[in-house]
């Protein structure tokens, strides 16, 4: 076994020490005796941790290597900061609202805490398809919505935000022509008529990255957040009357309506997003390859991190002890 995912093995397990009780609240799963602290104590505390890890780049010639000590560096304490809160909820919400004031640096490293957590790398609802803890799904719905609010107040966060999901490729399953989007549009809409409204601010947040890559940050404005589903039924008869008439937009991250394309009746050909060569406008270029290459295999290794996690449960419960598969 790799180290790697050893070491993801260990972040799991303390992560695992979180689970959600019957009633949607957040208890702890080692007893009424764990000390908890101050969620904005230990949300600063944590954030500081994690927008200040280093690791000696000289002594890790393989990004790789480097990279997957710097995402030990952030789990870990993201981790802890949820089991000993008082009030995860407001914890989580202190984190999202790091994002975009610290530089690059710090946000690579808020990136790094789980693409699998921060973005809306697929299209379906965190339980679907794969059986999920329930505080994975709690962490994934919390971080969702409070990202979605985020954006909705601060056009800033979006767009810096949006970039990072094209640059990690994350835009639901890679979705880069209108046409490979139209599933995950169509699945929204029937998350959104489910009357539980229990992924709401799941699909919240990526109607909200759908509308800004489709050029309709018009629908955003002054919408209060939860109101988004109405928001949603709008863009999907505007999408369904234009997807075959957009362009890329200057800069090739957005597409938008080509009017004479329309007003011809001429379907263009589907054009790709453009992959961003930095997750920021400012981050030093010379670090990009370092840290793309690192991200892309380290996601693709530990992405499906809670099949790992069932797995070694499994291998616990059959009374292997505590300590992981040999």
């Amino acid at each position: 076994m790799s180290m790697t995912r050893i070491l993801y093995w260990s972040v799991g397990m303390i992560i695992l020490t979180t689970t959600i009780g019957m009633n949607g609240s957040w208890e702890s799963s080692s007893g009424k005796g764990v000390p908890k602290q101050p969620a904005k104590e230990i949300a600063s505390a944590t954030w500081t941790e994690i927008k200040n890890a280093k690791s000696d780049i000289s002594i890790h010639d393989d990004p790789i290597e480097y990279w997957s000590e710097m995402l030990v560096h952030c789990r870990i304490p993201f981790g802890n900061m949820i089991h000993q809160a008082d009030n995860p909820s407001e914890a989580i919400r202190y984190f999202v609202d790091q994002f975009g004031k610290h530089g690059a640096e710090a946000d690579i490293r808020w990136m790094w805490v789980g693409r699998g957590l921060i973005t809306p790398f697929k299209s379906r609802p965190p339980d679907r398809g794969v059986r999920l803890f329930p505080f994975t799904v709690k962490i994934k719905m919390e971080l969702s919505e409070h990202i979605a609010r985020r954006c909705l107040r601060d056009r800033e966060f979006l767009e810096r935000y949006y970039q990072a999901i094209l640059w990690s490729r994350s835009l639901l399953r890679n979705g880069r022509t209108p046409d490979s989007l139209s599933f995950a549009i169509e699945l929204m809409g029937e998350g959104f008529a489910e009357e539980e409204g229990r992924w709401y601010w799941w699909y919240a947040r990526n109607l909200i990255l759908l509308a800004h890559a489709f050029g309709r940050d018009d629908l955003l404005k002054d919408i209060e957040p939860e109101k988004l589903n109405k928001a949603y039924l709008t863009f999907a008869k505007w999408y369904e009357e234009n997807k075959d008439y957009l362009v890329l937009s200057k800069d090739g991250f957005r597409w938008k309506l080509d009017k004479k394309a329309k007003e011809r009746g001429v379907p263009n050909e589907p054009e790709y997003l453009l992959e961003p060569a930095a997750p920021f406008p400012e981050l030093n270029k010379e670090q990009i390859p370092r840290m793309w290459d690192a991200y892309y295999h380290l996601d693709r290794m530990t992405l499906d991190n809670d099949s790992i996690l069932r797995s070694d449960l499994q291998w616990r419960a059959r009374g292997n002890g505590a300590s992981g598969r040999p």
